[in-house]
């Protein structure tokens, strides 16, 4: 909105300047530069200001009072995991699962894996707007998440677990998805736990799905590993991978943490989350 109407000033200059001129090479006057500029000055002045309360509206509240997020939420007093409505972008509403009991809580949820019950072997429009039951499998969409850590310092938790009921996380202090015009590029740094760092080697890929193709290799990752992930050429994690039940033949196409539990197992379950560092 604010960019369009930036792109509106900048074509009112240029056109009001050709009218007066008649569409002359001599362009505008000093006389008519200052005028013409004295207005566009006023306008940018204005979409500034928008730009600037729709940023604190993004960080603080969204519509009908909805929190943006679940760190949010727990400074309000909720205490409960559990599915809340909330506005990612400050024009929607989307109800997201908030993990608050996990190393403190306050933490949003963009995708799960619990028991294969909802296909993730999708294209780019399903992983872009996201798809699934927030109650059981799901992930957010990719817009939202890019809305999620684009305004903020966020930090990313992944937990897994194996069909022996043993479980894992690593946690990453700086995560973010960069928009759609580089297709989702993952930005992550700071590992910490003891399911081993599995995403670093992805850091800096696009995101790619079966319909399009963003990896470092001639083929396709996500059909060749069956999946929708940052894959590089082609992965050491694939979260979004085929739903398989534990130790398998399949190399590598099934819910794998390399560092974790290698290439030919697939997990039971999996829960990456997020949180906005507080500032102290």
């Amino acid at each position: 909105m604010n960019v369009t109407k930036l792109n509106h000033c900048l074509f009112y200059f240029l056109l009001v300047c050709n009218l007066e001129n008649g569409i002359s090479e001599s362009g505008c006057s000093n006389k008519q530069n200052k005028e013409l500029l004295s207005r566009l000055s006023s306008k940018l002045t204005y979409i500034a200001a928008e730009i600037q309360e729709t940023y604190s509206l993004l960080k603080n509240m969204s519509i009908s009072g909805l929190q943006r997020d679940y760190l949010a939420l727990l400074k309000t007093g909720s205490t409960q995991s559990g599915v809340y409505n909330v506005s990612v972008t400050g024009t929607d509403t989307t109800s997201v699962w908030c993990d608050m009991e996990t190393d403190g809580g306050g933490w949003t949820v963009f995708q799960r894996r619990i028991d294969g019950a909802t296909d993730f072997y999708k294209g780019w429009e399903e992983y872009r707007n996201g798809f699934g039951d927030v109650n059981h499998e799901f992930w957010l969409g990719n817009d939202k998440l890019h809305a999620l850590t684009s305004a903020d310092n966020t930090e990313l938790r992944v937990d897994i677990e194996d069909f022996e009921n043993n479980t894992a996380y690593a946690q990453y202090q700086q995560f973010a998805i960069w928009n759609i015009m580089v297709n989702y590029r993952l930005n992550i740094s700071g590992y910490s736990g003891n399911a081993g760092d599995s995403l670093k080697r992805h850091n800096g890929y696009p995101f790619s799905t079966i319909d399009k193709d963003k990896d470092n290799i001639i083929g396709n990752c996500a059909v060749l590993y069956h999946g929708a992930w940052w894959y590089e050429k082609c992965h050491v994690s694939n979260l979004n991978g085929l739903y398989l039940s534990g130790r398998t033949s399949i190399y590598a196409k099934g819910i794998t943490w390399h560092s974790w539990k290698g290439y030919y197992y697939s997990l039971k379950s999996t829960k990456m989350m997020i949180r906005r560092l507080t500032k102290t």
